[in-house]
């Protein structure tokens, strides 16, 4: 690819001063965006295929799901490879980027000699298209544009259980979110190896050999976690609770849980309550 050979201007690229640009970039295969610079900043991410992503000095590959965060200072270009591609684009107005690090972090765009590269998790990819539709009918103000910039930055933001997952196949990955939410999660260890589709033992291996836990245990690691959610925002009883996510054994989850949280859900909840309502 070639050097730099063009700035692209914020006013350029729209005929007006609208909150951002959304648009689609179809590849057909082998096509050249060449190296460039522009005075405004961008996210994008592939739906589909595969790009080639360069700077005077770097490279590197994107795939679907994967994708990039651009500051003015990065040069930039992208190759499609043998097959077609489409990239996801969305851009602003650089003072604008700057104005959304200043209140959220560094969680999209980094100052860095490349753009910040992120791969979305499996499941996102989907959420993120219907947020793309969402917005493409929208009021095309800052109020959508930081909407969807939210929610990409949340789905990017470290998730503990997503972490220890790491290089987990996309079909764990997919199956555990699921299982995050009754009425799977009530399902249990059932629910976790038909959502996999796979033989029961080959799920467990898998999920030992990425968590060093049972299949067993990350179900029970699981309902805690609801157990701890609906005890914040809700008004069941821990026995509703229990039942809602499948644990039959309610002493048993209650003991898992005082071990969990140092105190009794009760006590957990009152706890709660007595922040939320001071004095």
């Amino acid at each position: 690819m070639n050097a730099t050979t063009a700035t692209l201007a914020w006013g350029t690229l729209v005929d007006r001063q609208p909150a951002f640009h959304l648009a689609r970039a179809f590849y057909r295969p082998g096509m050249v965006v060449r190296t460039h610079r522009h005075d405004f900043a961008e996210v994008a991410w592939v739906e589909q295929g595969r790009l080639r992503h360069e700077g005077p000095d770097w490279s590197g590959e994107l795939g679907p799901g994967e994708g990039v965060c651009v500051l003015p200072e990065h040069a930039h270009g992208f190759l499609a490879g043998e097959a077609p591609a489409i990239l996801v684009n969305l851009a602003l107005p650089a003072a604008d980027a700057d104005d959304w690090t200043r209140r959220y972090g560094e969680r999209l765009w980094r100052p860095g000699p490349r753009p910040w590269s992120f791969t979305l998790a499996p499941g996102d990819g989907e959420a993120l298209a219907a947020a793309v539709a969402a917005l493409a009918h929208g009021a095309g103000d800052a109020l959508d544009r930081d909407w969807l910039l939210l929610d990409l930055a949340r789905r990017l933001r470290p998730d503990p259980l997503r972490t220890r997952l790491g290089a987990a196949p996309a079909w764990l990955h997919q199956a555990i979110e699921d299982l995050r939410r009754p009425p799977l999660l009530a399902d249990g260890l059932a629910g976790l190896v038909q959502r996999c589709g796979l033989r029961r033992e080959h799920v467990a291996r898998t999920v030992r050999r990425h968590l060093g836990l049972t299949a067993t245990a990350l179900v029970a690691e699981l309902r805690l976690a609801h157990a701890e959610c609906r005890l914040r925002l809700g008004e069941e009883s821990f026995a509703a609770i229990a039942s809602e996510c499948g644990a039959r054994n309610v002493a048993h989850l209650h003991r898992q849980f005082a071990a969990r949280y140092g105190l009794t859900p009760g006590a957990y909840r009152r706890r709660l309550r007595g922040l939320a309502s001071p004095g």
